[in-house]
Protein backbone atom coordinates (compact mmCIF):
# COMPACT_ATOMS: atom_id res chain seq x y z
CA UNK A 1 0.00 0.00 0.00
CA UNK A 2 2.75 2.42 0.95
CA UNK A 3 4.72 1.56 -2.22
CA UNK A 4 1.74 2.42 -4.38
CA UNK A 5 1.37 5.73 -2.58
CA UNK A 6 5.05 6.62 -3.09
CA UNK A 7 5.00 5.61 -6.76
CA UNK A 8 1.84 7.69 -7.28
CA UNK A 9 3.54 10.73 -5.75
CA UNK A 10 6.64 10.26 -7.90
CA UNK A 11 4.57 9.85 -11.04
CA UNK A 12 2.61 13.00 -10.23
CA UNK A 13 5.85 14.90 -9.68
CA UNK A 14 7.24 13.83 -13.06
CA UNK A 15 4.04 14.81 -14.83
CA UNK A 16 4.07 18.23 -13.19
CA UNK A 17 7.71 18.79 -14.15
CA UNK A 18 7.00 17.84 -17.76
CA UNK A 19 4.01 20.19 -17.89
CA UNK A 20 6.00 23.08 -16.39
CA UNK A 21 8.79 22.97 -19.00
CA UNK A 22 6.83 24.60 -21.89
CA UNK A 23 5.44 27.23 -19.54
CA UNK A 24 8.94 27.94 -18.28
CA UNK A 25 10.25 28.44 -21.83
CA UNK A 26 7.41 30.89 -22.51
CA UNK A 27 8.38 32.82 -19.38
CA UNK A 28 12.02 33.04 -20.48
CA UNK A 29 10.92 34.09 -23.97
CA UNK A 30 8.76 36.83 -22.45
CA UNK A 31 11.74 38.06 -20.41
CA UNK A 32 13.88 38.12 -23.56
CA UNK A 33 11.25 40.10 -25.45
CA UNK A 34 10.99 42.55 -22.58
CA UNK A 35 14.75 43.13 -22.67
CA UNK A 36 14.74 43.50 -26.47
CA UNK A 37 11.91 46.03 -26.27
CA UNK A 38 14.12 48.06 -23.92
CA UNK A 39 16.98 47.80 -26.48
CA UNK A 40 18.98 45.62 -24.07
CA UNK A 41 19.99 43.20 -26.81
CA UNK A 42 23.08 42.00 -24.95
CA UNK A 43 20.82 40.90 -22.09
CA UNK A 44 18.18 39.48 -24.43
CA UNK A 45 20.60 37.16 -26.27
CA UNK A 46 21.21 34.68 -23.41
CA UNK A 47 17.50 34.67 -22.59
CA UNK A 48 16.51 33.95 -26.20
CA UNK A 49 19.17 31.25 -26.32
CA UNK A 50 17.80 29.64 -23.15
CA UNK A 51 14.26 29.77 -24.53
CA UNK A 52 15.39 28.21 -27.83
CA UNK A 53 17.17 25.39 -25.97
CA UNK A 54 14.01 24.64 -24.01
CA UNK A 55 11.75 24.79 -27.06
CA UNK A 56 13.03 25.42 -30.57
CA UNK A 57 10.60 28.05 -31.81
CA UNK A 58 10.58 30.52 -34.67
CA UNK A 59 10.00 33.37 -32.24
CA UNK A 60 13.12 32.57 -30.18
CA UNK A 61 15.29 32.03 -33.27
CA UNK A 62 14.06 35.28 -34.82
CA UNK A 63 14.76 37.11 -31.56
CA UNK A 64 18.29 35.72 -31.42
CA UNK A 65 18.98 36.59 -35.05
CA UNK A 66 17.63 40.10 -34.66
CA UNK A 67 19.49 40.73 -31.42
CA UNK A 68 22.78 39.61 -32.95
CA UNK A 69 22.10 41.76 -36.03
CA UNK A 70 21.32 44.83 -33.93
CA UNK A 71 24.50 44.37 -31.88
CA UNK A 72 26.48 44.17 -35.16
CA UNK A 73 27.48 40.56 -34.52
CA UNK A 74 26.84 39.53 -38.11
CA UNK A 75 28.58 36.14 -37.95
CA UNK A 76 26.17 34.82 -35.33
CA UNK A 77 23.26 36.66 -36.93
CA UNK A 78 23.96 34.87 -40.20
CA UNK A 79 23.77 31.43 -38.61
CA UNK A 80 20.56 32.27 -36.76
CA UNK A 81 18.88 33.81 -39.80
CA UNK A 82 19.79 30.67 -41.74
CA UNK A 83 17.84 28.70 -39.12
CA UNK A 84 14.93 31.16 -39.22
CA UNK A 85 14.65 31.04 -43.02
CA UNK A 86 14.74 27.23 -42.93
CA UNK A 87 11.75 27.13 -40.56
CA UNK A 88 8.21 27.05 -41.87
CA UNK A 89 6.11 30.21 -41.44
CA UNK A 90 9.05 32.60 -41.65
CA UNK A 91 8.24 36.10 -42.88
CA UNK A 92 9.58 37.78 -46.03
CA UNK A 93 11.26 40.29 -43.71
CA UNK A 94 13.38 37.43 -42.33
CA UNK A 95 14.79 36.76 -45.80
CA UNK A 96 15.51 40.46 -46.23
CA UNK A 97 17.41 40.65 -42.95
CA UNK A 98 19.25 37.44 -43.84
CA UNK A 99 20.37 39.01 -47.12
CA UNK A 100 21.49 42.15 -45.27
CA UNK A 101 23.56 40.09 -42.87
CA UNK A 102 25.09 38.11 -45.73
CA UNK A 103 26.10 41.38 -47.43
CA UNK A 104 27.67 42.60 -44.18
CA UNK A 105 29.68 39.36 -44.16
CA UNK A 106 30.78 40.02 -47.79
CA UNK A 107 28.74 37.11 -49.16
CA UNK A 108 27.15 39.02 -51.99
CA UNK A 109 26.47 36.04 -54.28
CA UNK A 110 24.54 34.25 -51.52
CA UNK A 111 22.65 37.44 -50.67
CA UNK A 112 21.35 37.76 -54.24
CA UNK A 113 19.56 34.40 -54.00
Amino acid sequence: MQRNYISCILLTGFVMMAAAKPAQSQYVLKQAEDQASLYNYALAIPLYSKAFKKKASLQAARGLAGSYRLTNNYVFAESWYAKVVAMPDHAPQDKFHYAEVLMNNSKYAEARR
